[in-house]
């Protein structure tokens, strides 16, 4: 199983693209959803994250320094 994480500030953003994604890919895709940068670091720390698609500008941490503390884990 591929685990994808889909993390924004914006419920719209990561609402649309977790409909897109569950409807376009197959079972073989877990598929999660972060409200903000602290929310995507908690549940990485719980579960292997294969693929991160964040948003760079998020008021608590930034998807580059998400980034950063995901690979420190």
């Amino acid at each position: 199983m591929i685990r994808l994480m889909i993390a924004d500030d914006e419920p719209i953003i990561t609402n649309g693209l977790f409909e897109f994604f569950t409807s376009q890919l197959d079972e073989t895709f877990d598929i999660l959803k972060a409200t903000s940068g602290m929310d995507a670091l908690e549940q990485c720390k719980h579960a292997k994250i294969d693929i991160l698609l964040s948003d760079i500008c998020m008021p608590d941490i930034s998807g580059l320094e998400l980034q950063k503390q995901i690979l420190q884990l």
